[in-house]
């Protein structure tokens, strides 16, 4: 084994501190330890259902990204750089 020189001591002590600070940033931070829950035994409830007036959508002509992008053939674009 290689003989180990003061900078390397050095270096190796400055590891460490690092690796110890990690450890205990992450034992003081860690997220609350995560399990399973119970499955919920009784009556289901079923959601009723909503109706919504009808409402007409309006395609914008004003040069806005979505209309000028709408028809592009996105899987064909990175061969039209050359």
């Amino acid at each position: 084994m290689a003989e180990q020189t003061e900078e390397d001591i050095a270096n190796y002590i400055e590891q460490r501190k690092k690796i110890a600070r990690w450890g205990r940033y992450i034992e003081e931070n860690a997220a609350m330890q995560i399990g399973v829950s119970r499955r919920l035994t009784g009556e289901q409830r079923h959601a009723e259902a909503v109706e919504i007036a009808p409402f007409a959508v309006e395609a914008e002509t004003n040069g806005t990204i979505d209309t000028r992008f709408a028809g592009m053939d996105w899987s064909q674009i990175g061969f039209q750089d050359s």
